[in-house]
């Protein structure tokens, strides 16, 4: 059986288009602000874009990732914990169905196309044009980096100790906490050798004093009860763009 298929270059489909009040083809209600991407352009362009006017949108960590395929997937964020996915933020798409219709889809125009075009994988359902996305004031943050080591022969106070930080990660988060972690050893097969649980975390518009004012909590606890290392460091951005 031979399988056909055709693949599409859109990297050369260019333009950025800012809009201070954007209101979706065919829709009622508010206009707001917008930055019209097609397809082309990577992260590093839309970001760019956005931060020139004092906003941020919703996108992906990688610079070089392009526009398209991140919000057909979904478009996981760094900051989806306080402003939702990628394609949580999409307002509209401009694209060119199997057809070969050019056509905007929006939670008002095609709507099933929409739902579809949003996470639905890749280019299932037709081809992306543009996507018009929207803008968000662009927030402060406070990042910060601690690792919990084990200190002990045996590695049981250790899970003790990433069991008790699992139990107090709905807290975090409800309080507008968001990162990530990973927990690796030089020689995990080896029981002797210690475990490490790095973690970098970030929050909003929140100041120094009040990120420690919630994790000081949660880590002083830690070192009291576990014995384990502890270290950390802490960071304010005047902005996540430029973090």
């Amino acid at each position: 059986m031979v399988i056909l298929a055709q693949i599409i270059w859109t990297h050369n489909i260019r333009g950025l288009q800012w809009m201070d009040d954007f209101l979706p083809k065919g829709c009622r209600g508010a206009a707001i602000p917008a930055l019209k991407v097609a397809a082309g352009h990577r992260m590093f362009e839309i970001y760019d874009a956005a931060a020139a006017h004092g906003s941020m949108i919703i996108g992906g960590q990688d610079p070089n990732v392009g526009i398209g395929g991140y919000l057909t997937g979904g478009g996981h964020s760094r900051i989806s914990g306080t402003y939702g996915l990628g394609v949580d933020n999409v307002l509209e798409f401009e694209v060119v169905t199997p057809l070969g219709e050019i056509m905007a889809i929006n939670a008002c125009l095609n709507r099933d196309l929409f739902f579809a075009f949003r996470g639905g994988g890749r280019s299932n359902f037709g081809v992306i044009l543009s996507a018009t996305l929207k803008a968000v004031p662009m927030p402060s943050m406070t990042w910060s980096h601690f690792e919990i080591t084990q200190n002990t022969p045996t590695r049981k106070p250790f899970w003790q100790t990433a069991a008790y930080y699992h139990s107090k990660l709905p807290k975090l988060v409800k309080s507008g906490f968001m990162g990530l972690y990973n927990i690796s050893s030089l020689k995990p097969s080896d029981p002797t050798t210690p475990l490490n649980f790095a973690r970098g975390v970030w929050i909003l518009n929140t100041s120094i004093p009040a990120f420690n004012a919630i994790m000081d909590p949660v880590l002083d606890h830690i070192k009291a009860r576990y014995p384990v290392n502890v270290t950390r460091s802490s960071r304010c951005f005047s902005s996540f763009y430029d973090w």
